[in-house]
């Protein structure tokens, strides 16, 4: 069951931040950690070498040109198992390809611009051109087994997110596997949002009711919100024999929260991870002839 933890650790490449991901490591294996807001001072194999060093699981960084992309990814798997792809035009989406097995995924990592730093919605603009290079990606790889995950710096509910030329991503399986959404003769496929189900604090879970919090002091204000998000699309949830997503207050023992139950960004991050682990049905599903084409 392959397992994937993102986290947006805001600059904070400290030693804190790798106690947290080793325990939460030694807790539960994560083959693929993807970390946004790395320290730029810090190499990725020197990231590498902590994560490493501290959870006695062996990682490397599968990111291609680490300047390059706006998350870094890094993994126990082999380059065979786990391969970086290519890069967005501004790097703010990079794609990789995961085997399980005889079947392939397409693993989309984002880190888009924050609202702070757009005017009049341009972030939801941003979003749909970095959701069109993906689609073009898509098409070359022919099949559309994919799963998008990082920090959209959106909630579900906002344009970037929903509108059927951006992510056009939905808060039901059955709306996602349903056939193209279509506007205007195009004809637009979908993703399943699951971290719609997660807002609040309705859960039976003890699961915080966002990723991020911000008190802005203004009139209108959620104070939650889910910018780290996993999107699926229906051919890959099609696969899938299970699937689990959570927001983790904790990593291993280790609490990421202040005593206001708020993330802790002094000495962690603003933003909570998230974990993503499914399990494939039938690993053997292609013939052998058609392996890592």
């Amino acid at each position: 069951m392959p397992s994937l933890l993102f986290w947006n650790i805001n600059g904070k490449s400290q030693s804190p931040v790798f106690q947290a991901l080793a325990q939460e490591i030694k807790a539960a294996p994560i083959e693929i950690v993807l970390l946004a807001e790395c320290d730029s001072d810090m190499p990725a194999e020197q990231v590498a070498h902590c994560l490493t060093d501290q959870s006695g699981v062996t990682y490397r960084c599968a990111t291609s040109r680490p300047g390059g992309s706006k998350v870094l990814v890094f993994t126990s798997l082999a380059e065979e198992d786990l391969s970086f792809e290519r890069n967005s035009k501004s790097g703010r989406l990079a794609v990789y390809r995961l085997w399980c097995g005889n079947i392939d995924f397409l693993i989309a990592t984002v880190h888009l611009t924050s609202e702070q730093h757009q005017t009049d919605g341009g972030h939801n603009d941003l979003a749909g051109e970095e959701c069109r290079e993906f689609r073009e990606f898509e098409e070359k790889y022919n099949h559309k087994r994919s799963l998008v995950i990082g920090d959209f710096n959106l909630d579900p509910y906002d344009p970037g997110m929903t509108s059927a030329v951006n992510f056009n991503a939905v808060m039901t399986r059955r709306l996602a596997d349903k056939i193209e959404h279509q506007v205007s003769f195009r004809e637009y496929l979908r993703f399943y949002n699951p971290m719609w189900s997660m807002f609040g604090d309705h859960k039976s879970s003890k699961e915080p009711p966002g990723t991020f919090y911000y008190s802005s002091g203004g009139a209108r204000g959620a104070y939650w919100h889910i910018f780290d998000q996993a999107l699926f699309r229906g051919p890959a949830l099609r696969e899938f024999a299970a699937l689990d997503i959570s927001i983790l207050s904790h990593l291993g023992i280790v609490s990421l929260l202040t005593e206001s139950e708020i993330p802790n960004q002094t000495v962690f991050s603003d933003h909570l991870p998230i974990r993503v682990r499914f399990e494939v049905k039938d690993q053997d599903k292609f013939p052998v002839d058609f392996l890592r084409k």
